[in-house]
């Protein structure tokens, strides 16, 4: 097979300027038409700022290592009247092959010579006021391939892109031992460039790079290895200077490295191709403070993975483009696309799922630009994240999800932190809420969220109190407004909602009372027609150990909590409520005691009804209300060494049963919605088949498939949201130490 994977869009851009510390008179403006009309640019030039003559760049002799000293074969009239304070500009030659612009300290004779000491000046010594403004391509007509590696080929005349593009094929070109990688890479690079300088103070300034590429790029893997991060310089690739004639000749050096890397675990076997094609509008504004700029648009094409072994791997290839100004490094950006690679061997089968994606970063870190670090030196690593599913393939569990890894972790089951909650809002936005124990030092037992709009998922922390119990539950009101309902013990257990308004969090406490946290008793949350959160949760009494279940609702006044059972329940078995609302506002929960319980509240009060006696330990219940507000309740029924998942509801006054599956050995939750037509759907975890599954009333009969099957205990906790009829199941994945999101659109 051939090869490719993609990679790149870069960017990166351009300088920055100030100007100006003090100042004389101006000497000269100078406004060019250029050959090239996007370019403009005018600049008024103190005369304490000199761009060496002729006679004086002939007369220099040497450079210090460090630059700081400059000697001259003689004197100059320039350099006679060269005084401590002044800027000196001199140009492209075989000693300033980038030029130099450096702040004189001293001038002294020695010998007939000419010594000059400086430091290194900023664009704040050399220039008052001015605009500059300048759009280039770098074209593959001149560039200049300083230094290839073996592998790594410049096509010159290549149809691709177009005719202008930059076009490079991989050839065999080995990152480690064992992992090779083919494949084109051909793109354009526009920089746009505009300055305003008003009396030695920037008052605008944006660099852009303007992207098109396409990649096709092939990974082929004949060696077992665990890699971190090994990223190999496939080449550097040079354009001519960019020289802006602005009272002084202002030159810039673009510089292009194209690097290749992989991550992961790799297992030998494995062959994987992707191609993609992009656009990318990228770079950093100042107006006052930076600003990101971005816009992207991206489309991928794949061969399906040949593979023969499980593996976990990132393969990633782009370009870093950096702008020197007088040779000091300035803007730079990179873009990393990559292709990542998960699969798992299941019977004797492949399970796996490809991604395609694209990381962008861009920053400034010019000492030249100026003394003010906060100007001169500033970076957005994140500029761009953007990952995609493009497929997934199983052996012997096609049921047509869609499954993807959001979070890698490790999680300390004996606290149930391994359970997640997801929502979807009203303009198809992702959130999902999940407790997470990593593998660094210090981050146990912590609450995070996760959100995906469309393009790219964000990950953000939420709460890391000591002791962290998480057991999230999650709502979204139409604002946007995000809500976590979580049980944390900073000190002592205590029911908490974390709000998300903005970029922000808040924690604020609901309930003091001791919350019941074990592995299966999560917070329920719903909001009302007015976004108000209401829960239902698990706590202790405090007098026996009786668990209680408690109704806790926001209104204009505050939070109130209320008790819905009486408390007499044996230890440990009162778990799991489920909350709804009703289309008249009323709550309605159903929790399990052993027995199932459905409650619901009306102008009187609390109601319980004994749902059915049937002896459900070990798991949570599920429910929901159709579309005239009837309940309906998924459980787990364990009653004289049954396994059964049953399905109740109550649609006439009397509660009707169904079995849904006789499964084999039921672990963790039951999760349950009904779809925009009042059609049941549940997800279960088996262990003994290493199963999570799905099933669905399909008219006549429950139609069961699998969602994942990746080892015992994938799916054991889980959830379940469901938007018209396509569902979104969150879980946590065991083996693989990851949470996981699957989607199915009800095909």
């Amino acid at each position: 097979m051939f090869s490719r994977f993609r990679r790149i869009s870069i960017l990166v851009l351009i300088f920055y300027s100030l100007l100006a510390n003090g100042c004389k008179q101006p000497v000269g403006t100078v406004n060019p038409t250029g050959d090239n009309p996007n370019n403009d640019y005018y600049a008024i030039i103190p005369d304490t700022t000199k761009q060496a003559d002729a006679s004086t760049e002939g007369s220099l002799a040497s450079i210090s290592g460090d630059k700081s000293i400059l000697t001259f074969n003689y004197a100059t009239e320039q350099l006679t009247d060269l005084e401590t304070g002044d800027v000196l500009a001199l140009g492209v030659s075989t000693l300033t092959p980038g030029g130099l612009l450096r702040k004189v300290l001293s001038v002294e004779n020695s010998g007939g010579n000419v010594i000059v000491t400086t430091k290194q000046a900023t664009l704040e010594d050399a220039i008052e006021e001015g605009h500059i403004g300048f759009t280039e391509t770098l074209g593959s007509g001149e560039l200049i391939p300083r230094v290839l590696s073996p592998g790594l080929r410049l096509i010159s005349s290549p149809e691709r892109v177009t005719a202008r593009a930059l076009n490079l094929d991989l050839i065999n070109r080995e990152i480690v031992p064992g992992v090779v990688v083919n494949g084109e890479i051909s793109f354009d690079i526009d920089l746009e460039f505009v300055l305003d300088i008003d009396f030695f103070t920037l008052e605008h300034c944006d660099f852009i790079i303007h992207t098109d590429y396409d990649s096709d790029l092939q990974f082929d893997i004949t060696t077992n290895a665990e890699l971190d991060d090994v990223m190999s310089e496939a080449g550097t690739l040079s354009f001519p200077p960019i020289i802006i004639p602005a009272g002084i000749e202002l030159i810039f050096f673009p510089e292009l490295s194209l690097n290749v890397g992989i991550d992961g675990s790799v297992t030998a076997g494995i062959t994987s191709r992707v191609m993609q094609t992009a656009s990318l509008d990228a770079g950093l504004e100042y107006d006052g403070d930076w600003s990101k700029v971005k816009n992207f648009s991206s489309s991928f094409q794949f061969d399906t993975p040949e593979m023969d072994a499980a593996v976990s791997m990132k393969g990633f290839i782009g370009p870093e483009l950096s702008i020197k100004l007088y040779d000091i490094v300035g803007p730079y950006a990179n873009a990393y696309g990559y292709l990542k690679l998960d699969a798992a061997m299941v019977n004797s089968e492949p399970w796996w799922e490809l991604h395609g994606g694209l990381e962008l970063g861009a920053g400034v870190e010019i000492e030249i630009l100026s003394e003010n670090a906060s100007i001169a030196k500033y970076g957005v690593p994140d500029l761009i994240q953007y990952d995609r599913l493009l497929a997934t393939g199983t052996g012997t569990q096609n049921h047509n999800w869609t499954l993807q890894t959001i979070d890698q972790y490790s999680v300390t089951e004996t606290i149930g932190n391994n359970q997640s909650d997801v929502a979807v809002d009203s303009g198809g936005g992702i959130h999902i809420a999940y407790g997470y124990d990593g593998p660094e030092t210090g981050d146990d037992d912590q609450l995070k969220y996760a959100y995906y709009n469309g393009y790219v998922w964000t990950i953000e922390l939420v709460d890391s109190s000591t002791k962290q119990r998480a057991l999230p539950g999650i709502a979204v009101g139409t604002d946007g407004t995000v809500y976590i309902a979580f049980s944390r013990d900073p000190g002592d257990d205590q029911l908490a909602l974390a709000t998300r308004t903005g970029t922000g969090w808040s924690i604020e406490t609901i309930d003091l009372n001791n919350p019941y946290t074990d592995k299966w008793n999560r917070a329920s949350i719903v909001l009302d027609a007015t976004s108000n959160p209401h829960v239902a949760y698990a706590a202790y009494t405090g007098l026996g150990g009786d668990p209680l279940i408690k109704y806790a609702y926001r209104d204009g006044t505050g939070w109130h909590s209320e008790v819905i059972n009486p408390g007499e329940a044996d230890e440990g078995q009162c778990h799991s409520p489920v909350l709804k609302l009703g289309s008249d506002g009323w709550p309605r929960i159903a929790y399990r005691d052993r027995d199932l319980w459905y409650a619901y509240k009306d102008e009187t009060g609390w109601h319980l009804e004994a749902a059915g006696m049937v002896n459900i330990i070990n798991s949570c219940v599920g429910l929901d209300l159709d579309a005239d507000d009837k309940p309906h309740i998924a459980y787990y029924d364990g009653n004289f060494g049954k396994n059964d998942i049953r399905y109740r509801y109550n649609t006439t006054g009397m509660w009707v049963d169904e079995l849904v599956s006789d499964a084999d050995d039921i672990t963790g939750n039951i999760c349950f919605a009904l779809d925009s037509s009042d059609i049941p759907h549940f997800v279960y975890h088996e262990y003994d088949n290493d199963t999570l599954w799905h099933a669905v009333w399909q008219g006549s009969g429950w139609a069961i498939g699998a969602i994942d099957q990746t080892s015992p205990d994938t799916g054991r906790d889980n959830a379940i949201f469901i938007v018209g009829t396509k569902s979104y199941v969150t879980y946590y994945d065991e083996e693989n130490d990851r949470l996981r999101l699957a989607v199915w659109s009800g095909n």
